[in-house]
C-alpha cells in the first residue's frame, strides 16, 4: 500500500508486497514533488497486520526536504517477518511517533528512525518469542502468555483490528501492543 500524503490507514492486511518505490514496504507514507510551501503531511497507521514484506513492515519519507513533510504516526500495528526493518523512517522525516507495535522476525534491526521521531513501548523480538495463536496459519492474535497482552499505553485505538474494544474489560484495565487484543478463550 502506497500513500503519498496525509490520513489514516488501519485494519489492513498486508503480505508479501514485492513491488513500490523501491522498498517493498507493507505501508509507505511518502512525499515526491510536493512543495514544502503546502505545509504538513499528517499520516497515521493502526490495527494493520503486516506478513512477509520484501523490504520494511512500513515505512515514510519524502523525496527531499524541499518536499513536504511528512509527519508519521505508526501505533499497535503487528509487523511480521520483514525482510529490512520493521518500521523504518527517512532521516527527511522531522518527526513523527512508533508506539505500541509488535515487530517480530525482523532480520535486522527491528526500527530505523531518526532522532525526531519518538520510539515507545515496542516489542520486538522472534515470532516464537511473542507467542501468537498460530503463526504458521497467519493467526497473530494474543494467547495469555504473550508478552504483548497488557504492555500498550493508554493511546491505543478504540478496537483492535477485530473490531474488540480496547481495553477488553474481561482481561484487564490495560491496552495490548500490536493490532490485536487478547479475548480468553
Amino acid at each position: 500500500m502506497i500513500f503519498e500524503g496525509g490520513g489514516t490507514v488501519y485494519n489492513n492486511f498486508c503480505r508479501e508486497n514485492s513491488v513500490g518505490l523501491n522498498s517493498r514496504a507493507g505501508i509507505i507514507a511518502y512525499s515526491i514533488a510536493v512543495p514544502s510551501s503546502f505545509g504538513t503531511l499528517y499520516f497515521n497507521a493502526y490495527n494493520n497486520v503486516i506478513v512477509d514484506m520484501e523490504g520494511d513492515g512500513m515505512s515514510a519519507g519524502r523525496q527531499s526536504t524541499d518536499d513536504i513533510a511528512i509527519i508519521p504516526t505508526f501505533y499497535n500495528n503487528t509487523i511480521i517477518d520483514p525482510g529490512g526493518f520493521g518500521v523504518g523512517i527517512s532521516s527527511t522525516v522531522p518527526s513523527g511517533t512508533v508506539r505500541d507495535n509488535v515487530i517480530a522476525g525482523h532480520s535486522g534491526s527491528a526500527m530505523s528512525l531518526p532522532s525526531g521521531v519518538t520510539n515507545t513501548n515496542n516489542i520486538c523480538g522472534s515470532v516464537a518469542s511473542q507467542n501468537f495463536n498460530n503463526s504458521a496459519s497467519d493467526d497473530f492474535h494474543l494467547p495469555a502468555t504473550s508478552p504483548a497482552r497488557n504492555a500498550g499505553t493508554a493511546s491505543a485505538p478504540a478496537t483492535d483490528y477485530d473490531d474488540v474494544t480496547r481495553p477488553n474489560a474481561a482481561d484487564s484495565s490495560l491496552d495490548d501492543a500490536g493490532a490485536f487484543e487478547y479475548v480468553a478463550p
